[in-house]
């Protein structure tokens, strides 16, 4: 092996000026990456301005402040109307007794401290109140009752929707336990 050897050296090729120069792959790099988080930024704050996240102590619960059920929450009781006379003013039997089951859940479950969940149905919410209160039967039949207007389009008969209104009369009047 002779160690004198020097390698050949490669052809000369006619001058051709490369194309991407290591500055211009930075600025391109850089262009694109841009382009990228204001697209990721534009996103953020057209469909997630509304949401606001406060991590100071004064931080509240707004329905606890409220003392009641924050409005919009998706529960119950943000769509139940406020008594009793509004829901027997109604001339709709069958919007009549939605409203007032509706509104004998609430009671009852803000009667027994049961904290709803969004995506609880009115037959889940009965699960989760105690089974030995006295107006138990009443508001399940009066739930299933309103399950089967509502979601069946079954119609209610005036004597039908007066009797579970005095099965339920005192749950909404007094908002006791029984």
């Amino acid at each position: 092996m002779e160690t004198g050897q020097e390698p050949k050296a490669p052809a000369e090729q006619p001058d051709r000026k490369t194309e991407w120069s290591l500055g211009s792959i930075d600025i391109a790099a850089f262009v694109i990456s841009a382009a990228v988080l204001l697209a990721i930024a534009y996103v953020f704050t057209r469909f997630g301005g509304s949401i606001s996240v406060s991590l100071g102590r004064d931080a509240g619960n707004i329905a606890r402040e409220r003392g009641g059920i924050a409005r919009g929450s998706g529960t119950l009781a943000a769509a139940a109307p406020s008594n009793l006379a509004s829901i027997l003013s109604l001339q709709d039997r069958r919007e009549a007794l939605v409203q007032l089951a509706q509104s004998a859940l609430a009671s009852a479950v803000s009667a027994n401290g049961v904290l709803l969940q969004r995506s609880w149905t009115a037959r889940e919410a009965l699960r989760h109140l105690p089974a030995e209160q006295s107006y138990m039967s009443a508001l399940h039949s009066l739930v299933h009752a309103s399950e089967r207007v509502h979601f069946g389009g079954r119609d209610v008969s005036e004597e039908e929707f007066q009797s579970h209104v005095a099965d339920i009369r005192l749950l909404l009047q007094s908002k006791v336990r029984a």
